[in-house]
Order: C-alpha cells, then sequence, then structure tokens
C-alpha cells in the first residue's frame, strides 16, 4: 500500500490531475479485488485509500456558450476560409482583402467553410464528441423517415454501447442539403473523368472531414468571431465546449433531468446536471419571476373582516374581559367593581340582574348571550379556586330546573318525596 501511495503522489508532481489518479487507482482496486476472489491474497492491501478530490483540483473548467455567442461563432466559420484566402500576406496591402483566388478555389473554400459550420451545429445539437462526429458514415445517417436521427455504432462510443440519436428538423435538413450536394460533387468528378455516375453517395464514406487539428481551427474560429477564450472565471471555451453548451441549453429550455441524461448519453444524472450544465447561464430569473406574488394585504374586503374579528390592526383595549361581579363579603369585591357603576350583588352590565344561587351554596353568575340563553359559572371562593362538584350534584345541576308548580304537578313534595 505505501508504495501505491508513494506512486500516486509522484504521479500528481508530475502533473497527472485529479481524475487520471482516480482512473489509475480504479484499475488497481478492481485487480485486487480479482486477486482475493480468486484467493490469490487474503486481503486486499488497497484498502482505505481515499480517492483524490476532482472538484478540487479540475483540469479544465469549460464555458456553455450563449445563443448569441453560438450565432457569431457558426458565421464566423462559415465565412473564414474564404476570408482568409482572399487577404493580402505581405506587401503594403498586407490585411486587405484582394488575393488572387481561382474560381474553383472560391467553390472548395465556401464549401470547408460550411462543412465547418455544420460540423459545430451538429456537435452542439446532439451533444456528440469530436471523435464520435469523425466516426460517422453516410450510411449512419437516417434521414428519410418521420423521426431523423444518427447512428452511433457501439465501437465508436465512449460507453461502447451504442446509440440512435434523433436530431431536430432544421438539422436534418441541413445534413439532406450537404448530402445533396456531395453526391452533386461527386457525380460531377466521375463526368469529367469519363467514369460511371454514381445515383447515391456510398455508404462507407464520411459523413464529413473532420480535421484532426479541429482544436486550434475552432481557436481562431471564436477569435475571428470576437470571443474570448476565457472568461472573467478562467473558464474554457473549445471544441468539448459544444458539448457542455449542449447540456446547458437543455436544461434552460426546461428538459427533464431524465431527459436530458438520455440526450447526454450518461449514466449518472450528477453528472448531466453538475458538469455538463452551466449554472450561469440557466435562467434563474424567469423562473423566480413564474413563482406566484404574495400581498401582505389581503384582497378585497378581507382586511375589514380580520378587523372585525380581532385578529388584523385591532387596538388591545377592544380585547378586555368583560368585568363580572364577586359576591358581597368577598375581600376582592372592591378591586372588581372599582370604578364600574354597578349595583351590589348585580353585574355591572346595566341589566340588574342578581347573583344567583347555584343549589350548591355557592353564589352562580348569569350571563345572557345573545342567542344562546343564560350560562351559570360558579364564582370562584375565598381561596381564589372553584368549589368542588361531587359527579351526582353535577348530573343534577345539568338537568333544567323546574318550578314548584311543576313539581306540585308531578305529586312530588317539596323536599323531593311523593306527597301523601
Amino acid at each position: 500500500r505505501s508504495a501505491v501511495e508513494r506512486w500516486l503522489n509522484a504521479r500528481r508532481a508530475g502533473g497527472a490531475g485529479a481524475r487520471t489518479r482516480n482512473a489509475d487507482l480504479a484499475i488497481l482496486t478492481t485487480f485486487g479485488n480479482w486477486l482475493v476472489a480468486n484467493l490469490r491474497l487474503l486481503i486486499f492491501p488497497l484498502q482505505g485509500i481515499p480517492k483524490a478530490n476532482e472538484k478540487a483540483d479540475p483540469r479544465r473548467q469549460r464555458r456553455a456558450m450563449t445563443e448569441d455567442e453560438l450565432a457569431r461563432r457558426l458565421d464566423a466559420a462559415r465565412r473564414r476560409p474564404l476570408e482568409d484566402a482572399l487577404r493580402v500576406r505581405r506587401g503594403a496591402r498586407k490585411g486587405q482583402p484582394g488575393a488572387n483566388v481561382s474560381p474553383e478555389e472560391r467553390v472548395r473554400l465556401d464549401a470547408l467553410g460550411r462543412e465547418r459550420a455544420l460540423i459545430y451545429k451538429t456537435l452542439v445539437l446532439t451533444g456528440l464528441r469530436m471523435n464520435e462526429l469523425a466516426s460517422l458514415t453516410v450510411a449512419q445517417v437516417h434521414l428519410d423517415g418521420p423521426a431523423p436521427y444518427l447512428e452511433l455504432d457501439a465501437a465508436d462510443e465512449k460507453n461502447r454501447e451504442g446509440s440512435s440519436l434523433l436530431i431536430r428538423a432544421d438539422l436534418a435538413e441541413d445534413l439532406r442539403r450537404w448530402l445533396a450536394d456531395q453526391l452533386a460533387a461527386l457525380q460531377g468528378d466521375a463526368h469529367h473523368r469519363g467514369a460511371p455516375i454514381p445515383a447515391r453517395l456510398p455508404g462507407e464514406n464520411p459523413l464529413f472531414d473532420v480535421p484532426r487539428a479541429l482544436i486550434r481551427i475552432f481557436d481562431r474560429d471564436i477569435k475571428a468571431a470576437g470571443i474570448p477564450k476565457k472568461d472573467e472565471r478562467g473558464r474554457v471555451r473549445d471544441v468539448h465546449a459544444l458539448r457542455t453548451t449542449f447540456g446547458t441549453l437543455l436544461s434552460k429550455f426546461g428538459v427533464p433531468l431524465r431527459t436530458a441524461q438520455a440526450a447526454m448519453r450518461h449514466s449518472d444524472p450528477k453528472l448531466t446536471a453538475n458538469v455538463y450544465c452551466d449554472p450561469k447561464l440557466l435562467d434563474v430569473r424567469g423562473a423566480l419571476d413564474s413563482l406566484p406574488s404574495l400581498p401582505l394585504t389581503l384582497p378585497g374586503g378581507g382586511q375589514e373582516q380580520a378587523r372585525a374579528t380581532g385578529t388584523y390592526g385591532a387596538p388591545v383595549q377592544d380585547f378586555v374581559a368583560p368585568d363580572v361581579a364577586l359576591p358581597p363579603g368577598d375581600e376582592r369585591a372592591s378591586l372588581a367593581t372599582a370604578g364600574n357603576p354597578s349595583t351590589e350583588g348585580c353585574l355591572p352590565d346595566g341589566t340588574g340582574k342578581p347573583i344567583e344561587d347555584n343549589g350548591f351554596g355557592d353564589p352562580c353568575v348569569s350571563l345572557t348571550i345573545p342567542g344562546k340563553g343564560t350560562d351559570h359559572h360558579p364564582m370562584p371562593g375565598p381561596n381564589g379556586r372553584a368549589p368542588a362538584i361531587s359527579a351526582d350534584a353535577h348530573r343534577s345541576s345539568a338537568r333544567p330546573r323546574r318550578s314548584s308548580s311543576a313539581a306540585g304537578a308531578s305529586g312530588r313534595g317539596p323536599g323531593g318525596g311523593r306527597r301523601a
């Protein structure tokens, strides 16, 4: 284990990135697990070696391109081959247009610029990697069906699975015109040589002639478009940034993460969301504007209704509990009735209704509530607590009282017994 750790440290000192060192460690781990599974080793000696933090040690951070930058980028790629050829290289007119270029060369350079612009457009609208696009042949381009698509062989794909990539209708139309022009050029060359004229393009012909120096060509194209190579945060715009742009556009226009993951051909949605999506270009402002508005006041008459129910803006003095008269002789009576023009032993509400007896020797206050009748509430005793009421007494008090005439009519005396 110590030897492997020293080797990984040496790799780091030599400039190997965190992802590269983690890949090396994964290979060693796989081999060690095989040795243990086949009883070549009793224990795995590399257990516990930590992985390097790839986020803290990025080799290159890429920046997605905006829609305006993409449009300028495609236009510059389309024009630059012919404009560079027409530019004077030396003399007093150096850098100015006006160089002598043959008509045949003009046609070739114009087609070259068109091919480069179409290469970039295909990369940014499919998420293909540069080597994957270079592997596509004419036979792998299916444009005649209702859903045009590109067929990527497993041997040419990074995950070695093979994929069918649906393409947009405008890109399919551009590819149709490109293949038609290629066929016309091939037929014209065959006619010029006196060879048989082909009816279609050979299936093994490459879709595009992707140059090996496309990375440097890309840098020249963005310079011609007035787009800086790096942004203010040091992130770069290169060919692989077109794949990052593809993932960012999917997220920006509301494509679900699972669908974006399938379009990017990722095994982990975290890779789609965290690595191939530039959050700086997402429409966060538009997302915030889509949230509902929350007013601080209730609309319409809700505010007045809230005030009426005592839940909004009402003054504190509106919620004072009503005064209740205490029985005569209670030492708290003078405090409770101070300042209230009420009659002793009566409720201070102006009705002069006396305090009643609840039948248990305790005073009871009758509170008349509009629409509710009269409610009886035992008054607290001198010790500050309500008198204890037995269960039988509670049931007795719960029954409505009857007048003496009603009691006499029922045949019972005042004591509750039968009359003789």
